[in-house]
């Protein structure tokens, strides 16, 4: 599960190419709760958990096939 959500984590990077740290800070500081409000909070309100994890699933399955 680490290594699953990491990859998408490091994904997200498409969107912020500084939203690791973005996301240390978040979680940290406690400015929200819970990683859907975390990554809304650091990319903005237009992006949805669900809609990112399909989209990361996508991509991942693009580059997988040879």
């Amino acid at each position: 599960p680490y290594g699953t959500s990491g990859y998408f984590m490091n994904w997200l990077r498409t969107y912020d190419g500084d939203f690791l740290r973005k996301m240390t800070i978040t979680i940290e500081k406690w400015v929200v709760s819970g990683f859907g409000k975390a990554v809304q909070y650091i990319l903005g309100e237009n992006y949805k958990m669900e809609d990112l994890w399909n989209e990361y699933i996508e991509d991942a399955k693009s580059e997988n096939v040879g």
